[in-house]
């Protein structure tokens, strides 16, 4: 399933997803319907900046390109754990993931730092995939 991000990072949060009891097919949905996201964003969509404006997640980097997939999706852990609610969090998760965000809800638990410090884990134990080893 194309996701339209890079093959390492989605080995990188393939372990991710494993280690909190997210199916790695509700990652790659979630992924590409936060893709689809950040291209409207990119657009100039108004309607899908409100929606990242809403959980206060920061869509743009300094130089004012649009961040990366991987990136919105900590900035999103982020904005997940600081949420008082189970409604708001299930709202954020549905909005900025699809349908499928609601099965990312274990990994969003996470945290940025711990899906940071997960990623990291991943490359550590030799899990991440580059593309030369994904064409092959």
């Amino acid at each position: 399933m194309r996701t339209g991000i890079a093959v390492e990072s989605l080995s990188k949060l393939a372990y991710v997803a494993q280690q909190s009891d997210t199916s790695v097919e509700a990652l790659q949905k979630s992924m590409k319907f936060l893709n689809t996201s950040i291209y409207d964003v990119s657009k100039g969509n108004t309607n899908a900046i409100d929606k990242f404006k809403e959980f206060g997640i920061q869509i743009y980097n300094v130089d004012g390109t649009v961040k990366s997939a991987e990136q919105t999706l900590i900035a999103a852990a982020d904005a997940y754990v600081k949420l008082d609610s189970e409604a708001a969090k299930t709202a954020l998760a549905v909005q900025l993931f699809g349908k499928a965000g609601q099965e990312l809800m274990p990994m969003l638990a996470e945290g940025g730092a711990g899906i940071k410090a997960l990623t990291d884990e991943a490359e550590k134990l030799g899990l991440k995939i580059d593309s030369k080893t994904a064409i092959a």
